[in-house]
């Protein structure tokens, strides 16, 4: 019912906050307004962080890029400086796998950021044969095509699945700077045949 009824808000601010986001960014990214687009950027924070733990696809996307862009910006600000490092560990606990954008965040916030997730979360290494279908994390499916590298220490229930494949499903145990390689190969129990009827002409009477 929570779920429900803040995807229920964001929808109705869907337009706005849209705007808001693309403008933060303009502002920066064109125009050089710090002030300007940490404003703009603190009101999408406003707006998503309350939800941050039930957001899913769009609108978990865009408050991680929002976290990425405050830091950038509130590293170049003396008096908001101390706020870089709580932003990076908010963005992490949102998505570990989330890539920071290269174009607007230095070398040093990057190393930050790595140390961060190195210190908190494990590396996995996957092999999927064949690609293309859906990951499944002690029970909550992943959306399609999001990567799965990082998750938190400790025993995991992982599933891979696709149509007319035998799912394989696999328990571990993650270890803190242990990367652990995972295989999952699918084998096919059934197929998809699609046959189409012929017709023959009518004869002339």
């Amino acid at each position: 019912l929570l779920a429900s009824l803040m995807a229920s808000g964001l929808r109705a601010q869907e337009p706005a906050l849209r705007d808001t986001f693309l403008q933060a960014k303009s502002l920066w990214a064109t125009q050089g307004d710090r002030e300007g687009a940490s404003a703009k950027f603190e009101q999408v924070l406003g707006a998503l962080e309350p939800k941050g733990k039930v957001l899913e696809g769009e609108w978990l996307q865009m408050l991680c890029e929002t976290y990425n862009w405050m830091a950038v910006l509130d590293d170049r600000n003396p008096a908001r400086k101390a706020r870089v490092p709580k932003e990076l560990e908010a963005l992490l606990s949102l998505n570990p796998d989330f890539d920071l954008d290269r174009a607007i965040t230095n070398a040093r916030l990057q190393g930050i950021f790595d140390t961060l997730r190195s210190g908190r979360v494990a590396r996995l290494k996957l092999a999927l044969d064949p690609e293309g279908g859906t990951l499944t994390v002690d029970g909550k499916p992943r959306p399609q095509g999001a990567p799965l590298r990082f998750l938190a220490p400790g025993a995991h229930r992982i599933t891979y699945s696709k149509p007319g494949f035998q799912s394989v499903e696999q328990q571990v145990e993650l270890v803190l700077k242990e990367a652990k390689n995972l295989e999952f190969k699918l084998v096919r129990v059934s197929s998809t045949v699609t046959l189409a009827r012929s017709r023959e002409p009518k004869r002339a009477r």
